[in-house]
């Protein structure tokens, strides 16, 4: 769900701001960069959520005792938005 939702978010990154500013064609390298940060921002706010909705709201982990899975998930969550958001960015580019 990671890949496909950091897909979705470069692909709407390109639609809005490469679509509708009508960036030149040169900047291609860069778009995909900041498509990337924008993917990398989104799942980094994402992932402040979850954690807030497991210790304060479900209340399934204290902040004094955070278990090591809820750190590799959280890495292995922003490893793929980035590779998803990668992957969308150059294949709706490549639409255009």
């Amino acid at each position: 769900m990671h890949a496909l939702g950091g897909a979705f978010i470069a692909g709407l990154y390109v639609h809005i701001f490469n679509r509708r500013m009508r960036w030149p064609e040169h900047k291609h390298y860069s778009t995909v960069l900041h498509a990337v940060a924008f993917v990398a921002l989104v799942g980094v706010l994402w992932e402040m959520y979850e954690l807030w909705a497991d210790v304060y709201y479900n209340k399934i982990y204290s902040l004094n005792s955070f278990p090591g899975a809820v750190h590799f998930d959280t890495l292995l969550d922003l490893f793929n938005d980035i590779w998803g958001g990668a992957i969308g960015v150059l294949v709706a580019r490549k639409l255009k």
